[in-house]
């Protein structure tokens, strides 16, 4: 990317994002939509990712493309865990069977509230490495 600025700016939007996108998780887990919710889980995820991947450099044009960057460029490198790693994984694949999927197997409140837990603490993770590497 060519601007810092903007880059920072995209950056500090997308770790702002993703903590609005857990807000909204557990406002749509308590009132009764836990197929939103994880949905909303995925998302505060992917907008963790997009910043820590803006904060290396690296883009991405679809999600997944992010979470193949997300592995690549994150996880490979030994900065974020494999577990890390099957999360991102995981909360694409609820988002998509939660928002896509079929109507035989409604994601229940239980699952939507560990992709729920599991996005809080993915985005805890790379909220961590962002400012590690702010510091370096």
């Amino acid at each position: 990317m060519s601007n810092d600025r903007f880059d920072r700016a995209e950056i500090t939007h997308n770790r702002a994002l993703a903590r609005e996108a857990l807000e909204v998780a557990d406002e749509l887990l308590d009132s009764g939509h836990p197929r939103f919710a994880a949905a909303n889980a995925y998302y505060a995820a992917f907008y963790a990712a997009t910043a820590a991947l803006l904060n290396r450099g690296h883009s991405f044009k679809t999600h997944s493309g992010l979470v193949s960057a997300f592995h690549q460029h994150l996880v490979r490198s030994g900065d974020l865990s494999a577990d890390a790693g099957s999360t991102m994984s995981s909360l694409l694949e609820l988002r998509f069977s939660g928002q896509y999927g079929a109507h035989d197997h409604p994601l229940t409140r239980d699952e939507a509230a560990r992709a729920v837990a599991a996005a809080r603490n993915l985005v805890g993770q790379i909220e961590s490495l962002i400012e590690k590497e702010k510091r370096q």
